[in-house]
């Protein structure tokens, strides 16, 4: 249709040149109001095509955008994630650059995109394109996006900020790009993330693509309480290398250096749990069923493995869809948590997902329940859970099953000893995942995104 308004417009821009009679005046009122027609049906239609040409498609394989306006108007250009090879943030953020194997650049002015659609691009670039390298500017946006709602804080945030205030780590400095360790064979390549009391970073072992998780006590501690978290660490890190499990990240090595402590993990591309969350909302009962179940045996293979392991941290920031396969992948481990906290003398976690026995300092398998029943209640509503409750999805979701609201409830109990055992769970999980689609699908990005830019 629009095609057809420009070429009649092009066609009345002509008609009014064609000779009249000069002695008729009113031709020359004729000629200029067909001139403002054709004026208008050439350059709407334009106009009209040009607005559109801030949309983004996006898929797995490729994102494609309008690039230049030529004799048919627009041309799209069709590029694939595996061909990226830089992603980076320009001009004080106005810009995000991609850069392609073949050398091509294409510039988007972030300004023209949603809040939403920026953050979609952003995870896109991460499920999508892992191999690619992100500027330091590029992961600090993203860092902003995927933290917490600012103006709302939960209660893991300020219970980390005042852990954070009571024990800053004035002397520590993070380690920079290029650093080496471990005799040369471990690389930094970037910072991941960084907090009060550790650093987590991008790094080659041996030209193989790792993680470095890197512990480290506050000056201020003393040296009994030091000698004590450095002998756990050593201790919890030798039995967290021998799992060896498909949805457990493994651990390649752990050791001390510069009065620091150090983990080298395996590196898993992917999203978390609490990322999907913020762009897909919550899930359904089926699926969140069947993502408990995948959980649940990763905790029965911890609770039967002999020490027992309690892994004290299950959230869904811990729990990551991998990109390749679409498996859930549980990447982090409490070891951390304990390290620190036996330094401190102050229990270490994440709030909302914590019980009342690890408060205590007395964490049993049952604790590792209570995390599970509390990434369940954020899968199904989006939120954090109230800390040291039960669960009540109900105040949520309206639609919550009966069945759900109750298992819910069950595994949060406040006394451990109440909690529902792995068997029953599994057999109410069972009951609720029905016809579950395959977690690859239900828990990944959408299949196909539009971003479509706001009105300049």
């Amino acid at each position: 249709m629009l095609w057809v308004a420009g070429w009649a417009g092009i066609l009345l821009l002509v008609l009014p040149m064609i000779p009249r009679d000069p002695r008729s005046n009113g031709d020359a009122f004729v000629s200029i109001a067909f001139a403002i027609l054709g004026v208008l049906f050439v350059f709407v239609p334009i106009k009209m095509l040009q607005r559109n040409r801030t949309s983004i498609k996006m898929d797995k394989a490729s994102l494609t955008i309008p690039t230049a306006v030529f004799a048919s108007f627009v041309q799209d250009r069709r590029m694939f994630w595996k061909d990226l090879t830089f992603a980076g943030i320009t001009n004080g953020g106005q810009y995000l650059i991609l850069q392609f194997a073949d050398g091509t650049k294409h510039k988007i002015t972030l300004a023209k995109l949603t809040s939403a659609g920026t953050e979609q691009l952003l995870l896109a670039i991460d499920a999508w394109a892992p191999q690619c390298t992100r500027s330091e500017s590029l992961l600090s946006l993203r860092e902003k996006f995927q933290s917490y709602d600012a103006d709302a804080p939960s209660f893991t945030q300020l219970w980390e900020s005042e852990l954070g205030r009571r024990f800053s780590l004035s002397t520590f400095i993070p380690l920079e790009p290029g650093t080496k360790l471990r005799n040369g064979t471990i690389s930094i390549e970037r910072q991941s993330s960084f907090g009060g009391f550790s650093a987590v970073y991008i790094c080659h072992w041996r030209g193989r693509k790792t993680v470095l998780k890197e512990l480290s006590i506050p000056d201020s501690i003393d040296t009994v309480s030091k000698g004590k978290a450095i002998e756990l660490f050593e201790r919890e890190a030798q039995i967290l290398a021998s799992l060896d499990h498909p949805s457990v990240v493994k651990i390649i090595d752990h050791f001390q250096e510069n009065g620091r402590s150090y983990i080298v993990m395996e590196h898993a591309a992917g999203l978390t749990l609490r990322q999907l969350a913020r762009t897909e909302g919550a899930r359904s009962e089926s699926t969140t069923a069947q993502i408990g179940l995948a959980l649940l045996d990763i905790l029965s293979y911890f609770h039967e493995h002999d020490p027992v392991i309690i892994h004290r941290d299950i959230t869904p920031d811990n729990i990551i869809v991998d990109s390749s396969s679409g498996n859930i992948k549980l990447v982090d481990f409490g070891a951390s948590n304990t390290f620190l906290g036996t330094a401190t003398g102050t229990v270490i976690g994440k709030t909302s997902y914590m019980p009342p026995e690890q408060v205590r300092g007395k964490p049993t398998p049952a604790t590792d329940i209570y995390g599970l029943g509390c990434t369940l209640f954020f899968l199904l509503s989006g939120r954090d859970p109230e800390p040291l409750t039960q669960a009540s999805i109900k105040t949520e979701r309206s639609d919550a099953s009966d069945q759900m609201h109750q298992l819910l409830k069950d595994m949060t109990e406040l006394e451990y000893r109440n909690r529902p055992t792995y068997t029953e769970i599994k057999e109410r999980l069972n009951a609720l995942a029905g016809e579950a689609l395959p977690i690859s699908t239900a828990t990944s990005l959408k299949e196909s995104i539009v971003i479509v830019g706001e009105d300049q």
